[in-house]
């Protein structure tokens, strides 16, 4: 791996792993990809709810955030992409989508919606405040730019986002100064904005035509509406179960237990869902429940190849039966996890089946490994497979994953990607034995670098001592010369020379360590 800068440091480390050198400045363009997802196909799960769209219509060529608010299941997403597609209506002229289906830095977020309205920020150091601003000032162009919507979904996984404040600091200030342009949020919880919809159940006219759509036929099918409180996932899930055991007819039968079922309902509607899927998955053969539990642990949609990979008789006529259970939703070609079942599935799995299922996953990706082209999608096998190495408790097998991969993010100046990744690294893995106290050590380096690169020098120098510290212990005087040259670049940066001078008396070390490793690999 080649670690290098932006322009600000002077030392660089080319392969940490054996020697270092001095490079000249460089600066990448950056290409962020993996961010923005297509909006669900809402046209599978929703019929037209009139009040609500002329709702947000208004909203959106009214005010500048709007926020749809409801429970799991309403249909808040499936909404919002009504107005996406729809985006010309409120005479809108660009649109992106993103969705907090992953966990998403507002640096990655602000990068990723600048580069899609054609306005990339190219400097791997500009800081969250400096996005945050150029963000503002392209929305609200004084050159009288495009009408453009933001879509920001399921925007609630963001609260666990150690820098959500940024994510509200851009709400508030757009929904205090926008004009233009505007962003669209949907959550379960309130966030800043303008105006909020709050969105409830289906209603009985709305509830038969979602029945009519399913072919669910019988005279009591406004009981049953009546019974789920128009809740769309609760409607859904039991017109799937009334066409397979009633003949797509509500009868005395399918009132009675419905009844039972969704006794549990009021008040409560997420604990009357999970208590449906119970019921559900149960039902299901033993086949599709084991297949449902192993590709519960793939972070990205699925296909059938990938579901093959977990269970080889796999097809695409069972991923279509779990969708039509309510388990799992179509996303163009593939399917994800309905976001209420992802927590019932995981909670059914055991170790034995997480651990099957992860080397399953991995041994997926690593046969679809792709030459690098520039983008974060031509690693994203790696990056999965660093993921599922993690989650195996495997940081050895993970940093070997990732190192496939580092120098051409590295060289992208892709660092805020590779931020979280060793930040996990260093903090989960305890070495077992020497070579992997080395690897851990070169693990530090990364973070301590990376950090390096941001202009955050201060991290940077504690992260370089930690990986002092474990190359000292080993007597390992590569890693040792390779902490000094960083601890000493890092202090130089700041201005502190007495900080700098402190490694001084070890920089012999750091050339004759330098000229060795040149002399080995000089044939």
């Amino acid at each position: 791996m080649t670690y290098h800068n932006a322009g600000r440091d002077q030392i660089i480390i080319n392969d940490p792993k054996g020697g270092i050198s001095i490079a000249p400045n460089s600066f990448h363009p950056i290409d962020v990809s993996g961010v923005g997802e297509n909006p669900p196909n809402y046209e599978r799960y929703w019929v037209d709810r009139a009040d609500y769209q002329a709702q947000l219509t208004d909203c959106l060529m009214r005010v500048p955030v709007t926020q749809i608010v409801a429970q799991g299941g309403f249909g808040k997403s499936s909404l919002a992409a009504w107005g996406y597609r729809g985006y010309e209506r409120a005479g809108f002229e660009k649109r992106v989508w993103v969705s907090f289906r992953q966990s998403l830095s507002f640096d990655r977020f602000a990068r990723f919606v600048l580069q899609e309205l054609r306005r990339p920020v190219w400097d791997p150091q500009a800081t969250e405040a400096s996005l945050l601003r150029d963000l503002l000032l392209l929305l609200d162009d004084p050159n009288g730019g495009a009408r453009m919507l933001i879509v920001i979904d399921q925007a609630e996984a963001g609260l666990v986002q150690a820098d959500w404040d940024w994510y509200e600091q851009f709400l508030r200030k757009w929904a205090a100064q926008g004009r233009r342009s505007a962003v669209l949020v949907t959550s379960r919880s309130p966030l800043p904005a303008s105006e909020t919809i709050a969105l409830g159940g289906l209603t009985e006219e709305e509830g038969l035509a979602f029945f009519d759509r399913e072919g669910v036929t019988g005279e009591a099918r406004l009981r049953l509406v009546a019974l789920a409180e128009g809740h769309p996932l609760l409607l859904k899930l039991a017109a799937a179960w009334t066409t397979e055991t009633y003949g797509a007819r509500v009868d005395e039968r399918a009132i009675d237990f419905f009844s039972k079922l969704f006794a549990n309902y009021q008040g409560d509607p997420e604990a009357s869902v999970s208590a449906i899927f119970d019921v559900i998955f149960e039902a299901l053969p033993i086949e599709l429940q084991a297949l449902l539990l192993k590709v519960s642990v793939y972070r990205l949609p699925i296909d059938v190849e990938m579901a093959q990979a977990m269970r080889s008789e796999a097809t695409e006529a069972e991923l279509a039966e779990l969708e039509s259970q309510g388990l799992l939703l179509r996303q163009d070609e593939r399917f994800v996890l309905h976001p209420l079942v992802e927590q019932f599935v995981r909670s059914r799995l055991t170790e034995e089946i997480t651990a099957v299922a992860h080397e399953a996953a991995i041994a997926y990706y690593s046969a679809h490994y792709q030459d690098w082209d520039g983008t974060i999608e031509s690693c994203r096998e790696e990056l999965e497979n660093f993921y599922h190495a993690c989650e195996l408790g495997q940081y050895g097998r993970a940093d070997e994953f990732i190192d496939r991969c580092f120098n051409s993010l590295d060289l992208a100046g892709q660092w805020q990607l590779l931020l979280p990744l060793y930040e996990r690294l260093t903090s989960e893995w305890v070495a077992a034995d020497d070579a992997e106290t080395k690897k851990l050590g070169w693990a530090w380096t990364s973070l301590g670098c990376l950090h390096q690169f941001l202009g955050r020098y201060q991290k940077a120098i504690a992260f370089h001592q930690k990986a002092h510290v474990l190359f000292n212990t080993l007597n390992f005087s590569e890693g040792e010369a390779a902490s000094l040259g960083n601890l000493g670049a890092a202090y130089n940066a700041l201005g502190q020379y007495n900080g700098r001078s402190n490694f001084s008396n070890n920089l012999w070390k750091l050339h004759a360590i330098s000229a060795t490793a040149t002399a080995r690999q000089t044939p």
